[in-house]
């Protein structure tokens, strides 16, 4: 620090008077240490908007990468989606023993899609008549209408349209995706 008021070069910042011109220099020595403490706050205060830049940057980056993830884990859903009903028609094209049921029943592919992506399902107005199934004390016999597969009475009966399977196996039904009108499925609790 130079004396401020005859320019002696050698002075300490703790020096309280100038060696050459005896000036009290405890003020201008309290400007010094306050000019360096400004400076490093301001340091201290850019640091600090950087990490925060960096933060919010990091954050955007995350937020798109975990968007992205999830828009192809969609896109793989439907995938597989598309292949197991690529299966189901291959099944559906089988002759099972010779038996031609008296009518098909096509799995609806769009209605599956669309009720496993929301993973919900409101029943229609075809659920609710009452001749089409009664209950029994350990099972529920459930008539096979037109238009039904076993996924959606699964979603009726389980709330799980997953459930098929259990429904088929119950049922001995080979070709879960191949049900005839008119037949009797038995409901286990």
């Amino acid at each position: 620090m130079k004396c401020p008021i005859c320019d002696f070069p050698e002075l300490k910042t703790d020096d309280k008077a100038c060696p050459q011109c005896q000036s009290d220099l405890e003020v201008f020595s309290l400007i010094e240490k306050s000019k360096k403490i400004i400076k490093k706050k301001h340091f201290l205060m850019i640091l600090f908007l950087l990490c925060l830049i960096i933060s919010v940057i990091a954050n955007i980056y995350i937020a798109n990468k975990a968007k992205k993830d999830i828009d192809n884990k969609n896109i793989e859903i439907a995938e597989l989606i598309t292949e197991k009903e690529k299966i189901f028609d291959a099944y559906r094209e089988i002759d099972l023993n010779n038996k031609t049921p008296k009518k098909k029943i096509e799995l609806d592919e769009e209605k599956i899609i669309e009720d496993f992506e929301q993973d919900e399902y409101t029943e229609t107005d075809e659920y609710a008549e009452a001749d089409t199934y009664t209950e029994s004390g350990t099972y529920t016999e459930y008539i096979i209408k037109s238009g039904d597969n076993l996924w959606e009475i699964a979603v009726k009966f389980y709330n799980d349209g997953s459930k098929f399977q259990k429904i088929a196996e119950d049922n001995d039904i080979d070709t879960p995706e191949t049900i005839v009108e008119g037949e009797k499925l038995k409901i286990y609790q």
